[in-house]
Parts: structure tokens; C-alpha cells; sequence
């Protein structure tokens, strides 16, 4: 295993307990494992990512990985002006007669319904 014999290069000493030395899991012993689970577990507990490879061989990644933004560039804050948000409100306004046009409409088509079994009867 490429990791085992360079650790460091592929994953940060934050994701391992001290001293923990990096080896094929099917290798480690049974406390090794209780630490490293306890150290991910503790972690989470305090809402920190669990774990994450800090670099990767070129070959393991998929064909269309790509770092689309980088730390520091989210995108600016845009204050929406009054004539979009009037816009929205009558979008909202239009969907709302809409849903309660079709309502009435289902409405209307039960009591038929009721009335014509009615009649059958």
C-alpha cells in the first residue's frame, strides 16, 4: 500500500490519535482500531470533519475531478432589489389562485359526483 509507506503525504496527523502509526487495517490490532474509531468518534462529537485524505495519486482519482472554488472565493453577497422581489410576489401570488382555482375545481367535480350516483340509486 502506497499510504503505508508514505502516511503523511496522504493524510493529516488531525485525523489519527498521537502516536498512531498508520498501517493495512488488516494488521492492526484490536486497540489500535478501538483508538482510531474513538479518536473519529470524539471528532464528531465536536462537529470537525471525521477524516479526509489530504492528497491522493493521480490514477485513484476519478477523470472528471476538478477544485471548482477555492478556499476563500465564495461567491459575494447580491441584495436583491425591490422590483425582484415584487416580481416573486406576484409569481407567488399567481400560483396561489392557480392551486386554489383547481381545488375548486376538484370540488365542483365531486359534487357532481355525488349528485349523479344520487340519481342512480
Amino acid at each position: 500500500m502506497v499510504i503505508i509507506k508514505n502516511p503523511v503525504e496522504y493524510i493529516d496527523e488531525t485525523y489519527v490519535p498521537d502516536d498512531f502509526i498508520i498501517k493495512d487495517p488488516s494488521k492492526m490490532k484490536w486497540d489500535e482500531l478501538r483508538s482510531l474509531c474513538g479518536h473519529w468518534r470524539s471528532r464528531k462529537k465536536k462537529n470537525l470533519p471525521v477524516f479526509r485524505f489530504k492528497s491522493a495519486m493521480k490514477n485513484h482519482m476519478r477523470e472528471d475531478y476538478t477544485v471548482t472554488r477555492r478556499r476563500g472565493s465564495a461567491p459575494a453577497y447580491v441584495e436583491i432589489d425591490e422590483p425582484e422581489s415584487s416580481r416573486m410576489a406576484q409569481v407567488r401570488a399567481k400560483k396561489a389562485s392557480a392551486f386554489e382555482q383547481a381545488a375548486e375545481a376538484s370540488d365542483t367535480e365531486s359534487d357532481m359526483d355525488e349528485t349523479s350516483s344520487e340519481g342512480e340509486g
